[in-house]
């Protein structure tokens, strides 16, 4: 370890290279905050990394932390140039579902689109999962992302669950962003994982039942396969969700090319005392 900044300056003054790569601490980036105070700052993490003393990722980390805890995402820009002018050196990979997180908000994008320029690789698939959970909306950084990757059916199904998850997201934009994800032919009886933030839901056709009865229609115009339907946990459909004669329209639809289990779904309506969607119901026993 080293005592201190002063430390490591002398070092490079007196070109230890070799013991400065052979003492290189585990928590190095501490040291990097500590170089950032200094005046010469820029030009000794160049030299630095000139020198194969620090890697990528400890650049990349400092700036990081300042964009993402402080919003600061143009100031350090000049760290991406000493990256792009040395080369990559394979360590700049940001797969951490909590930094990637804390990316999710447009005014990153810039931030996004420079680590990827100077050699960065991100996982895409995890970014993509999270552009709209939560209260995040970063339309921006779906559109840029969607184009340059290949998903996994997993974060296609999960960005599209999102969106009709946070109800609020099918505005404008929303609606463009789901066109988009339909157009990449998403699986819409992908299964979620148990312990996944869907994982209640059978899978993604029974998160849209739920949560949009009518694009739900529109989606299986056509009907669906009896598989899809056995899947469907209709005691969570119809109790954990706010139903209206839409959800009573996509159970005729339903019930036109699969058998419903007709008494359970009644009984969850008659539990919740829904009279008038009781009678519409009806018409299907």
């Amino acid at each position: 370890m080293f005592r201190g900044l002063n430390e490591i300056k002398q070092h490079i003054e007196e070109g230890n290279l070799d013991y400065l790569r052979q003492h290189m601490p585990k928590a190095w980036s501490q040291y990097m905050f500590r170089i950032e105070k200094d005046p010469a700052w820029l030009e000794i993490i160049s030299y630095l990394r000139a020198n194969a003393v620090i890697k990528d990722y400890q650049i990349y980390y400092l700036m990081y932390c300042r964009v993402a805890y402080y919003s600061e995402p143009k100031q350090f820009t000049p760290l991406f140039d000493i990256i792009k002018v040395n080369g990559p050196d394979g360590s700049l990979v940001e797969d951490d579902p909590e930094h990637l997180y804390r990316l999710c908000h447009d005014v990153y994008l810039g931030f996004i689109s420079a680590f990827i320029s100077v050699g960065g690789r991100l996982d895409h698939n995890r970014l993509l999962e999270l552009v709209f959970a939560g209260e995040s909306d970063a339309y921006a950084i779906f559109n840029f992302l969607l184009p340059r990757y290949a998903f996994s059916h997993k974060a296609l199904a999960t960005a599209a669950a999102c969106l009709f998850y946070n109800e609020y997201h099918l505005n404008g934009a929303g609606e463009q962003a789901l066109a988009a994800l339909l157009s990449r032919g998403i699986a819409l009886d992908y299964c979620f994982d148990d312990d996944s933030e869907f994982g209640e839901y059978a899978c993604l056709a029974a998160l849209i039942f739920g949560h949009n009865p009518k694009r739900f229609n529109q989606l299986y115009a056509d009907g669906v396969e009896q598989a899809l339907v056995d899947g469907f946990d209709w005691s969570f459909l119809l109790t954990e969700h706010e139903l209206t004669l839409e959800h009573i329209e996509a159970l005729k639809l339903l019930s036109r090319s699969a058998a419903l289990p007709i008494d359970e779904i009644g009984e969850c309506l008659l539990e919740r005392k829904y009279e008038a969607l009781l009678a519409a119901f009806d018409s299907l026993r």
